[in-house]
């Protein structure tokens, strides 16, 4: 009897002093970072049975384990577990793990099982906090991302749309495309989930879609859509009569050297009446743009020409069109961290529900990182890549409790 009144009087004591480490770490005047993380943690539901049962590790243990492991570079699982076994007592004094490290099979499981939309709607949550309205245009890039490190049952690799915000460099909202549907019927849901008044949303030809349009218009927004020959009759009618039109804006950018060749662009602006023919579709209040950019290679010499056309239903100049597309980018620069940075293609997942967590987890990483930069006042700090900083985490763990008590 006095054995056990001991250990669990030892047990009060290690919770209490986990507890007041916990409560410090992640109190709101020491990190704003660290709390709206608890929050994220606190608000996804746990699956399993654990009012009885045989129940070792919280959620938020596991959640805590896999967001910090992606933070420091980690790939798969038994990296996960070695990265976890090897900072355990670092890991503990943060007020996580203090039951251990789960297992492969642990993680596996709530990989699995955990609820995907659960996890979306609490991610969404948390972005929510840090995207301030600013005076400034605010821009939002929509795009879709194929994980192939998934195969479904039916051979195809499941897809993920994203909205992504380039002024602040982070994904706001995504949603998975069905297994027999496709991006175009996804956008509508995704659309649904924000709330966008004022904003203008940048995205490729696919979305070029009657619906698609009226649903960003529905939503107080607007829209620049590039068009390609999935609109035969609207892309062929208006090369057509670009030819002959009299554009309404010009702009030649100066030359510019990147990734081993020379850029010029130049951007023209037209009245959408003169240009579009089906205006029964399309209305009569699109603008459309034409920008043709030419690349001279370095080293070979070679000159290469490529022209693009886009619709709008916004008037800009031709300069401020010029650099809303450069700046649609952006989402493609994000889908490259993902793949490249953190190796998401990598990652062989049996369920489609593995794959969407595990691109949850991976986004909230970037999220991370670019609040912590946005709140950095030295220059260094905020010019620091993905890249730069997976090896600052991996490397010293204190830099890794740094961001997550960035206040």
């Amino acid at each position: 009897k006095n054995t056990l009144i001991f250990f669990v009087f030892l047990k009060y004591i290690c919770n209490l002093k986990a507890k007041k480490i916990y409560l410090f770490i992640f109190k709101e005047e020491h990190a704003r970072i660290g709390k709206d993380l608890l929050v994220f943690f606190n608000s996804i539901p746990d699956h399993r049975r654990t009012e009885f049962g045989h129940f070792v590790h919280p959620l938020s243990d596991i959640l805590f384990l896999n967001l910090i492991a992606k933070a420091c570079g980690c790939i798969g699982r038994p990296d996960v577990i070695a990265f976890g076994k090897a900072n355990l007592k670092k890991i503990r004094k943060l007020g996580f793990c203090h039951r251990g490290i789960p297992s492969e099979s642990t993680l596996c499981r709530i990989d699995k099982e955990l609820d995907p939309v659960k996890m979306e709607d609490a991610f969404q949550c948390f972005t929510k906090k840090f995207l301030v309205n600013p005076k400034t245009l605010k821009i939002m890039a929509l795009d879709g991302k194929c994980t192939n490190g998934t195969t479904q049952e039916n051979g195809r690799s499941p897809d993920l749309l994203s909205l992504y915000s380039v002024d602040k460099k982070m994904t706001i909202a995504k949603e998975m495309c069905d297994a027999k549907s496709n991006e175009i019927t996804a956008a509508p849901k995704l659309l649904d989930k924000v709330e966008l008044d004022g904003c203008l949303i940048t995205a490729d030809a696919i979305f070029c879609q009657t619906a698609i349009l009226e649903k960003i218009i529905s939503k107080n927004c607007d829209f620049l859509v590039e068009v390609k020959a999935n609109q035969k009759n609207l892309r062929w009618s208006m090369e057509d009569r670009l030819k002959t039109v009299a554009c309404n804006d010009f702009y030649v950018s100066e030359p510019e050297l990147s990734h081993g060749r020379i850029e010029t662009r130049q951007c023209r602006t037209f009245n959408g009446a003169a240009v579009v023919v089906d205006t029964n579709k399309w209305g009569n209040n699109l603008i459309v743009i034409e920008l043709e950019t030419t690349n001279i290679d370095k080293a070979t010499k070679k000159e290469t020409c490529e022209k693009r056309i886009y619709i709008s239903n916004k008037w800009y100049s031709a300069q401020e069109f010029d650099t809303l597309i450069r700046k649609h980018w952006g989402i493609e620069t994000n889908h490259w961290h993902l793949d490249y940075n953190m190796k998401q293609d990598d990652i062989k997942r049996k369920s489609s529900n593995a794959a969407r967590n595990l691109d949850t987890i991976q986004r909230l990483v970037l999220n991370m990182f670019s609040v912590w930069s946005h709140c950095r006042k030295k220059l260094a700090d905020r010019n620091l890549g993905v890249a730069e900083l997976l090896r600052r985490c991996k490397n010293n763990f204190s830099f890794l409790k740094q961001i997550l008590t960035q206040k």
